[in-house]
């Protein structure tokens, strides 16, 4: 996997999906590009991109779950 600069991509938790999951927003650049949820109980997260982009879509899931992006 490529590396992928972080300094353009942001996760911002919005609202709660359920009692154990909050939904995600993803950004680069300031424009919204996709969405998903984190799964606070058991750490699974479920990312789409507007764009088709399995890597990155993996990275996120990745970074998401170990904790190595901030999610704002």
């Amino acid at each position: 996997m490529s590396k992928v600069d972080l300094s353009n991509l942001k996760v911002v938790r919005t609202n709660p999906k359920d009692a154990d999951s909050t939904n995600l927003v993803i950004y680069r650049n300031e424009v919204e590009i996709g969405y998903g949820h984190l799964n606070n109980r058991s750490n699974w997260a479920h990312i789409l991109l507007d764009q088709e982009n399995q890597e990155l879509e993996d990275y996120l899931v990745e970074s998401i779950e170990n904790r190595t992006i901030r999610i704002e």
